[in-house]
């Protein structure tokens, strides 16, 4: 009875032994150099994924899913989302509305998570993922002549956001 009592405490202790080591290994698999070498020896499949067919959008999930797995924590489930995104839009059938609109809203709803890895990669990893983030501002100069009226101060900023464009002015000049 004891030796079948001391085989199960070193089984048990050989697992925990076992536990500890892999949570090891997987902590140094997460390492920034790692995940930089990771995404940069897909860059081209990461910047233009061949979906064309069930076989290639299988291919693109694995990928964002193995890289979830080697990402740094900060963009692990970012990576998740995008898998999910290609995962659903891989789904829609043509003519229901229903499939075209659950992937619609899961790829508006993963648009936050592919700028966090394009921003994230690029500080990091100095590669671009995806299209480069422009920065934008809410406000834009302007500058409008009227005739007989001087140029508005360059340096001026008005209050319209960037998107927005200004209202032409209107003539009231006499014939």
């Amino acid at each position: 009875m004891r030796r079948w009592v001391g085989v199960g405490s070193l089984a048990g202790a050989l697992t925990s032994v076992l536990l500890i080591a892999g949570c090891g290994s997987d902590t140094t698999r997460r390492t920034d150099e790692h995940y930089c070498a990771t995404v940069n020896a897909h860059l081209a499949e990461l910047n233009n994924p061949s979906v064309a067919t069930p076989a290639d959008v299988e291919r693109t999930v694995d990928l964002y899913h193995s890289i979830a797995e080697v990402a740094p924590l900060a963009v692990e489930e970012e990576w998740n989302v995008l898998a999910i995104a290609y995962e659903t839009a891989s789904t829609v059938v043509p003519g229901d509305q229903a499939s075209v609109q659950l992937a619609a809203d899961t790829i508006r709803a993963s648009q936050k998570s592919a700028s966090a890895i394009t921003s994230y990669t690029q500080q990091l990893c100095n590669a671009q993922v995806g299209p480069p983030i422009v920065p934008t501002t809410l406000l834009s100069g302007t500058t409008t002549t009227v005739e007989g009226q001087a140029a508005a101060d360059p340096t001026t900023t008005s209050s319209l956001p960037a998107t927005a464009t200004p209202a032409e002015p209107t003539s009231t000049s006499a014939p």
